[in-house]
């Protein structure tokens, strides 16, 4: 127990456990040794000076070249510091360095349950509660920091702040570190970065990093704050070995800090890198980050993973994931990004990137929103292999009241991959769900978005964006960019395929939102040199309930590549629908069933609908590429409404061979002549093969026709055959 006042012009240190090799020649070999430093207690008292080394509560020494195994141990120390100027401080700190050459040779640290409370005036060196080191020549390399507790209340830190860190390293062999349930707190801003838990490993074999179920509760800024850091390398011209891990999961943090962060910061931060490693797996799962204010200059993750891996070994694959992580961005300024969950795998071989069920809430504004994103990338040159994947679904993104503006791309879901040797590289994007209460979008907003690129040789692409949903409201929510339920894109090199999907998107657009550019329920695009590009953008659905609208608003789009061979190119767009049923203001928008692009040999529309559901005076641009009409009257429509009125279009509208049902809801109060559609500009054609129905109908005398001065679709009551029309007044 030491309990100072003064400067120390050394170290200072509760307890101090130390043992090296002999220095003679005579040393014995030994199977173990060991020290341990636990239980000390250190005070330094407000109105100390300086102390010029390092301050140690307990301090656990080993260093040995003929011993098979070293443990050292420095646990339930206490360490508190109420003024002053440190340098390098712990609350517990354990060293083991075997230099022994063999395989069997292990050394071990640990520094668990140490306590350390700061209010020193000034540091100069790093600030931890329990540290672990573990070094070996040959064989085995192991440290652990668990359950340290680090409480920051004041001072200024110009170093690194961690509640426990584990570092381990051999040269020759394996290596773990493992950093879990740490606490960390501040209540004053730090220079360099924060950590609840840090896990290091080095290797020339197999590495494997562990930092979970880390605590941070912030009310300062720093450099960057991350909840459990997992960092593993295996050194260069590593043994080859058969998997290497790295795992940042169920790490907890909240932040209620004025202060800036001025890097990237995660919740679980895991980065791993390999050169010779069949398997080489990282895992950022589970994080949880509350964000009350404060400013984040960089992007701000719940869980982020990254694999590395350059061995070209057969078989071997790199895997990224970052799943499950939740991050509510309740308050604060963003200067870049905010994801849920990032996942980025590169190798030479296979490799795979998800980001899955990830969920994120945001009430401020940032550069961008991505709740779950994956990318996957070979490296060049890289070996053949015949999968490769990134994937992002099921992520749940919600942009609320107090959302600002967002100025770069944003998605639920966003999966990108890049390949240059492999068969089939895929790209997934679904079962993503977006919903959007207010906000300014100066760029594309999608609710599930997938990229796939293949420039092997001998290799196809494929990328879906399916059963993706999105929901807009809010009087302030403004889009300048386009909109999209889904987006899916594939390319291609040489004669190989490219195939897109956007399927199954579901889209509700509500009233007082305006929208500048295009909207999509879903778009598929893609692109070969040559091969054959299979597009699909079918069972789409765009629900607009109110908005005001400027561009293009498509149920369905195939856009295949302008410059391929149109006989190469398959549009596939069917069964999508577009259904009005309010809009503040739909003048400028033209209204499209499908598009194809190229509309080859190669593409089909069949089926897509437009409804108009209980709605009237509805003014739209033009309408386009409709099989199904479908109006559902609403009971207060009068003889000089109109359900939908197109007001520029010189194209006809051409119903011959499409069907056309009218809903009525059996009152008596309706008008015997009832307006449908009325157009301007154009005409309305039908050659006597259009299906034309009235529903629900209550006299049995109801007929739907185009009028004979082919202006109007009406229904009639009467009974009456032939209507010349009417002139038409728009509401």
């Amino acid at each position: 127990m030491v309990n100072v006042r003064a400067s120390v012009h050394n170290e200072l240190i509760g307890g101090f456990a130390w043992s090296h090799s002999a220095s003679s020649g005579t040393a014995v070999a030994a199977p173990l040794s060991t020290t341990e430093a636990n239980r000390n207690k250190v005070w330094i008292a407000p109105g100390s000076g300086e102390f010029t080394d390092r301050s140690v509560g307990g301090w656990s020494e080993l260093s040995d070249s003929h011993v098979t195994e070293l443990r050292g141990a420095a646990n339930e120390n206490e360490f508190s510091i109420g003024g002053g100027t440190l340098r390098l401080t712990c609350g517990g700190m354990s060293q083991a360095v075997n230099s022994r050459t063999g395989a069997d040779s292990v050394a071990r640290a640990e520094a668990n349950r140490n306590k350390v409370w700061s209010k020193a005036d000034n540091f100069e060196g790093e600030l931890l509660g329990g540290s672990a080191h573990a070094w070996t020549t040959d064989g085995r390399a192991e440290a652990a920091a668990h359950e340290n507790e680090l409480y920051v209340k004041g001072g200024t830190y110009r170093q690194n702040v961690y509640s426990g860190s584990a570092e381990a390293a051999s040269e020759n062999g394996s290596a773990t570190a493992a950093a879990t349930k740490n606490y960390l707190s501040t209540e004053t801003s730090v220079t360099p970065d924060l950590m609840g838990g840090h896990a290091s490993a080095e290797a020339k074999g197999t590495f494997d990093v562990l930092a979970n179920e880390n605590l941070l509760s912030l009310r300062g800024g720093a450099r960057s704050f991350i909840g459990g850091y997992a960092e593993g390398t295996q050194r260069d011209s590593g043994t080859y070995v058969l998997q290497s891990t790295g795992t940042a999961n169920e790490n907890s943090m909240e932040i209620r800090s004025t202060g800036t962060f001025t890097d990237k910061s995660a919740g679980g931060y895991v980065h791993i890198t390999a050169n010779n490693t069949k398997l080489l797996s990282a895992a950022a799962a589970k994080n949880d980050v509350l964000l009350q204010d404060g400013t984040f200059n960089e992007d701000v993750a719940g869980g982020r993973s990254f694999a590395r891996n350059t061995t070209a070994a057969a078989d071997s694959v790199t895997n990224a994931a970052a799943n499950e992580n939740t991050v509510h961005a309740l308050g604060g300024t963003y200067g870049a990004g905010l994801y849920g969950g990032s996942a980025d795998a590169e190798a030479k071989r296979e490799v795979n990137a998800s980001a899955n069920k990830n969920q994120l809430a945001v009430s401020a504004g940032a550069k961008n929103f991505i709740g779950g994103y994956a990318e996957g990338k070979q490296l060049a040159p890289g070996e053949s292999v015949t999968h490769s994947t990134a994937k992002a679904n099921e992520n749940k993104v919600w942009v609320g009241v107090g959302a600002g503006t967002f100025t770069d791309k944003s998605a639920a879901g966003y999966s990108t991959i890049e390949t240059n040797n492999v068969t089939e590289p895929s790209a997934e994007a679904n079962s993503n769900q977006l919903t959007i209460r207010t906000g300014t979008f100066r760029e594309d907003v999608t609710s599930g978005r997938s990229f796939a690129r293949n420039t092997s040789a001998d290799g196809s692409s494929k990328a879906t964006a399916v059963d993706n949903r999105l929901w807009v409201y809010g009087d302030t929510t403004q889009f300048q960019g386009h909109l999209f339920g889904g987006s899916a894109e594939a390319k291609a090199a040489g004669n190989y395929s490219a195939t897109a999907e956007a399927s199954g998107n579901i889209t509700h657009l509500m009233k007082g939102t305006t929208y500048d550019g295009d909207v999509y329920g879903g778009m598929a695009q893609g692109a070969s040199d040559t091969g054959n590009v299979y597009l699909k953008s079918n069972y789409n659905g765009l629900y607009i309930h109110g908005g005001t609208y400027r561009g293009n608003i498509y149920a369905g789009a195939a856009l295949g590549d302008l410059a391929a061979d149109p006989n190469d190119v398959h549009e596939e767009v069917h069964h999508n629908k577009i259904e009005i049923s309010g809009a503040d203001d739909l003048s400028f928008a033209s209204l499209y069933g499908y598009w194809h692009r190229v509309s080859g040999p190669g593409a089909y529309a069949a089926d897509n609908e437009l409804v108009l559901k209980d709605t009237k005076n509805i003014t739209v641009k033009s309408v386009e590429g409709f099989d199904r009409f479908a109006f559902y009257v609403p009971s207060d429509i009068t003889e000089d409404d109109t359900m939908l009125y197109v007001r520029d279009d010189t194209r006809n509208i051409d119903l011959s061979g499409k069907t056309v049902d009218a809903h009525l809801q059996g009152s008596t109060s309706l008008p015997n002549r009832i307006r449908l559609l009325h157009t301007v500009n154009a005409e309305i054609h039908n050659d006597g093969t259009a299906t034309m129905t009235v529903h629900e109908g209550i006299s049995g005398t109801e007929r739907i026709s185009v009028t004979t001065n082919k202006k109007e679709l009406i229904v009639r009551r009467d009974g009456v055959t032939t209507d010349a029309g009417v002139p038409v007044v728009p509401v």
